[in-house]
């Protein structure tokens, strides 16, 4: 089995399209995502530009994710930009993205454009959002962003932040650690320490001190 890393890059609609904002506000704009092998090895990568239908890439997502209207030219529409990141993905795998804003983006995206590929809702009952997942081995709560969980691990970011293939692939860095639960453990220390909840009964006695602890 396979574990698909993916990362998707958005640009806002235009406020020419007023109808469409009211069901989605965003279209993706780059699909970028990483294959891992049972051993967390990368064995393939995936990348491709998606071309908005609806307006051009506003400066701020120009800035912020280095990506421009001349790069997205000649790229496929959404239809046949995830038509080939689904060939791409095969059958036997589970995939997982850095929180559920990818998988919300997706859904609405395909279901405004009429997207009814049959390998979607297989797609989505395989998809894992791996900020939780990471949350829950960490024992926390709070969420994390990717920037602060690679920098958690005294690891500087790889590549550009809001790059599709960057961003999947550091995702996938922090899972393949998390494949030797004592290596990840020993790593994470400080930021379990720093969130994990304090025990309240213990607290409480050293807040306050004796005299408080005669009155419960």
């Amino acid at each position: 089995m396979s574990s698909i890393f993916v990362d998707f890059e958005m640009s806002s609609v235009s406020k020419a399209h007023k109808d469409v904002r009211l069901s989605c506000k965003r279209e993706i704009i780059e699909i970028g995502a990483v294959k891992l092998d049972e051993k967390g090895e990368e064995e393939d990568s995936f990348i491709c530009y998606v071309k908005p239908q609806y307006g051009h890439i506003s400066p701020y997502y120009e800035n912020l994710t280095g990506i421009s209207d001349d790069m997205v030219s000649n790229a496929p529409g959404f239809q046949e930009a995830v038509k080939r990141f689904l060939d791409w993905i095969g059958d036997d795998y589970v995939i997982y993205s850095w929180s559920d804003s990818d998988e919300d983006q997706l859904r609405k995206e395909a279901a405004f454009k009429g997207n009814m590929d049959p390998r979607f809702e297989e797609m989505f009952e395989h998809w894992i959002d791996y900020q939780k997942e990471f949350g829950k081995l960490l024992g926390i709560d709070k969420q994390i962003s990717l920037k602060d969980a690679v920098h958690a691990i005294d690891r500087e970011f790889t590549g550009q932040q809001h790059d599709a293939l960057w961003d999947a692939r550091n995702t996938a860095y922090i899972y393949k650690l998390s494949l030797n639960p004592k290596e990840f453990n020993k790593t994470m220390k400080p930021l379990i320490d720093l969130f994990k909840p304090k025990n309240m009964s213990t607290s409480l006695g050293e807040l306050f001190g004796s005299e408080f602890s005669k009155l419960l």
